[in-house]
């Protein structure tokens, strides 16, 4: 973009007049800088937005209530225990189904349990943080490593 002498911006591809002279839409597109100060038109980069995370605030220094940040981040953790105890759940529905009487794994029920536990532990956590910046801040941390996952080097 472009800021014209009167502090109109403008982006390349755009016809305008300084002082009754008019310049052509092409003009910005072949102009060298020499040409540019000459008409006293200078480069211009808006501003950006300032980064926010919108699960926490509406736009950048406005949180959303604490409540709902809350929310964002139990329903996360307890979709990540859903997620990890459904891929041993076959295990323990077997062991109930199965004639033969298969059992889960001592290291698979204690997996689980820890799961379960560090999900009720984050919960607790989660709802003693104080606003949307402290929600901001935290993160998922502490799960167990399911015993039955591949270990790659």
């Amino acid at each position: 973009m472009f800021q014209l002498p009167d502090g109109t911006t403008i982006s390349a591809g755009n016809g305008f007049t300084i002082d009754g002279e008019k310049f052509s839409d092409i003009w910005l597109s072949n102009a060298t800088p020499e040409m540019l100060a000459e008409k006293g038109i200078t480069r211009y980069d808006p501003p950006q937005p300032e980064a926010f995370d919108s699960r926490f605030y509406f736009a950048a220094g406005s949180p959303r209530d604490v409540a709902q940040c809350k929310q964002v981040l139990i329903a996360a953790a307890k979709a990540y225990v859903a997620s990890s105890l459904a891929q041993s759940d076959w295990q323990i529905t077997r062991e109930l189904e199965d004639a033969t009487n298969t059992k889960a794994s001592d290291a698979i029920r204690t997996y689980r349990k820890a799961l379960r536990a560090n999900g009720n532990a984050l919960e607790t956590e989660i709802n003693a943080l104080a606003d949307a910046a402290a929600c901001a801040a935290w993160q998922q941390h502490g799960w167990p490593v399911d015993p039955d996952a591949l270990v790659r080097p």
